[in-house]
Formats: structure tokens, sequence, C-alpha cells
């Protein structure tokens, strides 16, 4: 569970859009992570293109990721949703 999962909470009351945003940012970033580093150690042993084109996608779904939480948390703010 990801550590800002009470911000998304509030946000799924007060601001269903910047909630929608979090949701697949938060998806993104753990599949990009978990993918990344699985790529990463069969990298390791097999040494193939295919592995680091899908290095490649994993850090592009870990950095969108990344990008769309940001912008449900400016999504949030303009709608006048605080957090702690």
């Amino acid at each position: 569970m990801s550590l800002d999962f009470p911000n998304f909470e509030k946000m799924k009351q007060e601001c269903p859009r910047a909630a929608l945003y979090w949701r697949a940012g938060d998806m993104l970033y753990y599949l990009g992570l978990l993918s990344g580093i699985f790529s990463v150690i069969a990298f390791v042993g097999f040494r193939t293109t295919s592995l680091a084109l899908t290095v490649v996608g994993s850090a592009s779904a870990f950095v969108l990721g990344i990008f769309l939480k940001r912008k449900s948390y400016a999504i949030a703010e303009r709608s006048g949703c605080k957090f702690d």
C-alpha cells in the first residue's frame, strides 16, 4: 500500500478527478518499479536486446506514474483539497 493512500481517500471524496489521476499514477508507478527490478535481474542473466527494451518500458511507466501522481495533487489543490 502506498504511504499516501490516506490522501487518496480524501481525494476520492472531495475531488474524484484527482483521485482518478492518483490511482492511475500509483498503478503505473508500482508496475514500472517492479517490472524494472525483475527486468534488471533477468538482464544480468540473459543479456538480450529485448530485455533492455523492457527496462526502458519499465522506466517509462515509472516516470509516467510519478508524473500522474504529481498532477493529481495539483488538481486536488486547485479544487481546494488540503492535505496534512
